[in-house]
């Protein structure tokens, strides 16, 4: 199994000299390194997961996930501006392709996210519910044709941007000086789509055709609002806490395995997780960060959920160049 990660941060322009003081932040919470390039080495866990939930009360729900590993990696960071490379160097073997791109901009005023992955091969990790229920037939707890496409993107503005920095918390390229946070706006897209030979509801043409859904599309769209806080303790420690929420609705189309699909408009939900604790020295910098985003897709008396996020834990230094 093949895993790809790369985690690129930018960020708004710099102050420019002589900038109005009305877009000047408050120099009293925030301060930025005097030594602007920091190295670092990294590891990573990254996880991805499906749980379909049909109306039938005594199909148990369907989880699925890729195979796990960890990973490692080097990073690079000039002032704001920087790079994550790094590929799994551990986990369980499969024949699947995974392939995990995501991207982060923390601006002086927005947060951004993006997304993109690809994975050919899942297990399921509660065969054995469906082993007991299906009495003396075995759900097999491995799919190798089962594939899926997932991508999207998230905006968000900060409104206390002048006294929380979203960088001092995430990736240390500046340094929250006082507590602070601030109340966070925005919206996302999101899309997923998976496909594989035969339904991926086990036994499901031996019990339930109408639940042999065999390949789905969704397409999301919400509105966000959230909060984020740091907490700063002594010189270097500091904590970050952030939840966000967002409405909207999805389009989704579903094939079956043996009747026909259908498609339509229905609402969702998710759920935005993010938690940092770090030192942050003059020369010297650590984290360990966490990130979780959950999406929860309502269709035709139907349940979707599906989660990403990733734990990094990352040390870093800052030479004097």
């Amino acid at each position: 199994m093949l895993l790809l990660s790369l985690a690129f941060q930018s960020v708004d322009a710099f102050d420019l000299i002589g900038k109005e003081r009305r877009n000047r932040r408050d120099s009293s919470y925030i301060s930025i390194p005097e030594r602007h390039w920091s190295p670092r080495i990294y590891g990573v866990q990254k996880f991805f997961d499906l749980t379909f939930k049909t109306p039938t009360d005594s199909v148990p729900n369907v989880r699925y996930s890729p195979y796990k590993g960890i990973g490692a990696g080097i990073g690079i960071f000039y002032r704001s501006l920087g790079v994550w490379v790094g590929t799994r160097v551990a986990g369980e073997k499969s024949d699947g392709l995974q392939f995990d791109l995501q991207l982060n901009s923390f601006g002086q005023k927005f947060i951004g996210d993006f997304y993109l992955q690809y994975h050919n091969g899942f297990e399921l990790l509660n065969a054995r519910e469906h082993d007991v229920v299906s009495q003396n037939l075995r759900a097999g707890d491995y799919r190798g044709d089962m594939r899926s496409l997932n991508y999207g993107m998230t905006l968000n503005y900060m409104l206390n941007w002048k006294k929380f920095s979203a960088r001092a918390a995430f990736i240390q390229t500046e340094k929250q000086k006082k507590s602070a946070g601030s109340i966070l706006v925005g919206g996302s897209l999101g899309n997923l789509r998976f496909v594989a030979d035969s339904s991926i509801i086990p036994f499901s043409e031996n019990r339930y055709p109408e639940e042999g859904l065999r390949a789905g599309l969704y397409r999301s769209f919400a509105a966000n609002i959230g909060y984020s806080h740091s907490f700063v303790f002594g010189n270097f420690w500091f904590t970050n806490i952030t939840l966000g929420t967002g409405l909207g609705g999805v389009y989704w189309k579903y094939e079956r395995d043996m009747l026909p699909g259908d498609q339509g408009i229905s609402p969702m939900l998710r759920w935005q997780v993010r938690a940092s604790l770090g030192f942050n020295s003059r020369v010297w910098i650590s984290g360990l960060t966490a990130v979780l985003d959950e999406f929860n897709l309502f269709y035709s008396h139907n349940e979707l959920r599906y989660r990403l996020g990733n734990v990094r834990l990352f040390v870093g230094y800052r030479p004097h160049f």
